[in-house]
């Protein structure tokens, strides 16, 4: 399953204010959908999606993002940074080695594709799903979902 245009270019965005810009220089591990209570509340929608990154992929090229930490659903703690101007929330950390940057704050939007939807247990009820991406009614163990050739990237760090 692909989940990024065949043909690799940098990606470039930022926040809405422009005072926060970055660049992605390599093809995302993975994207999803969480559909949990915790991301409609974060984001005042029906869900969150979360692109999934190699840290060293990922290079903020202005500004000085805000960091704010809190407790996810999951109970791992989540850093999360913004831009203190505008307050868009440009990308975060789970894990070391991954970034999670939030794709709408791409320059371009319409290069990646979701490869799941998570928690749609929660999901808002006027929602449809398609039906040709996986979904969980909670989560999903990656190293049975995530392509090899992510995951082969993430050890390779």
């Amino acid at each position: 399953m692909t989940h990024c245009a065949p043909e690799w270019s940098p990606r470039d965005g930022g926040c809405e204010c422009g005072a926060i810009r970055f660049r992605l220089s390599a093809p995302p591990l993975f994207v999803h959908a969480c559909h949990c209570h915790g991301c409609q509340r974060a984001t005042g929608s029906a869900f969150i999606l979360s692109m999934f990154v190699c840290v060293e992929d990922f290079q903020l090229s202005q500004g000085e993002p805000a960091l704010t930490e809190v407790t996810g659903g999951s109970g791992e703690m989540r850093q999360s940074y913004h831009c203190m101007a505008c307050g868009s929330l440009v990308f975060g950390t789970i894990r070391q080695r991954e970034r999670v940057l939030r794709p709408g704050c791409f320059d371009q939007t319409d290069w990646f594709t979701v490869g799941a939807h998570i928690w749609t247990e929660s999901k808002q009820p006027w929602l449809t799903l398609p039906d040709n991406t996986l979904a969980f009614p909670q989560s999903y163990a990656r190293e049975n979902i995530w392509p090899a050739e992510a995951l082969a990237r993430l050890v390779q760090q």
